[in-house]
């Protein structure tokens, strides 16, 4: 996937899918992800249909 937007002058942090402004929150987004809460309730057991589509072609 290619992104393209106008620079917004903030820092980035990157760890994996995590993409915030600081490392401490990616950190906190980790540990959301890890414990299932602050949006990722369903994470568990889910799956992209257009990363299945990928994985065939």
């Amino acid at each position: 996937m290619l992104v393209a937007a106008r620079p917004h002058g903030e820092a980035v942090v990157r760890e994996g899918p995590f993409v915030m402004n600081t490392r401490e929150e990616v950190e906190q987004a980790r540990e959301d992800y890890r414990r299932r809460r602050n949006g990722f309730e369903m994470a568990d057991g889910w799956s992209s249909d257009h990363a299945v589509a990928a994985a065939v072609h």
